[in-house]
């Protein structure tokens, strides 16, 4: 998939209001995945100081309930850990935007990740939300959808790239069991888990 890079830069508006001021930004380094930026600022005091971050296209993550009630995870290597995770379905949006997403946008890139990662179809999805994630290094974006009544049946098509060793299907009670055992480890999906456990109640 190609990515592109869109949206100016950020001028730090709130940031500014703060008296903080943004003398200069650049991007120290580009992939089609991430790029690392490198912004100079000064704070009220009147000294001067260097922040580097990771920016990257929106995540969009999906929580999966069967029609018996039971959420459906993946057991993926991630490389920058060397670790099998059990994990959401999701996926990097195809862009760095920092724009807002229409939610029919983001619901239509779940259903796909749902369909490619699990072979699966659905009867509904809403969209919980998002949440900054890791925002001292990263500008990272997760958006959460809740799939309903979620059917496995076609073969999956997953990305190079992609290395999934097993699909399991767990009661709510199981989930939060691996939580707190330390078997789910992924600290994104356990958000995405509670919050629909939460929105469930």
């Amino acid at each position: 998939m190609k990515r592109q890079i869109l949206g100016p830069l950020s001028e730090k508006k709130i940031g500014k209001s703060a008296q903080w001021t943004l003398n200069k930004s650049r991007i120290l380094h580009e992939t089609p995945f991430r790029r690392y930026r490198e912004d100079d600022l000064t704070f009220p005091s009147g000294r001067c100081a260097q922040f580097h971050y990771v920016e990257s296209p929106d995540v969009v993550m999906v929580v999966p309930f069967t029609p018996e009630k039971k959420i459906i995870l993946l057991e993926s290597y991630r490389v920058v850990i060397d670790r099998w995770v059990y994990e959401l379905p999701g996926g990097l949006m195809p862009d760095i935007s920092y724009s807002e997403r229409d939610p029919d946008e983001l619901i239509s890139f779940g259903a796909r990740e749902l369909k490619e990662e699990v072979g699966a179809t659905y009867q509904s999805m809403e969209l919980l939300g998002f949440q900054f994630m890791a925002k001292g290094v990263a500008r990272l974006k997760n958006h959460y959808l809740l799939a309903k009544n979620v059917v496995r049946h076609d073969e999956l098509a997953h990305e190079e790239g992609e290395t999934i060793r097993s699909i399991v299907e767990l009661t709510q009670t199981e989930v939060l069991e691996w939580i707190q055992r330390g078997k789910l480890i992924d600290g994104d999906s356990t958000l995405g888990l509670l919050w629909a456990f939460s929105s469930m109640s």
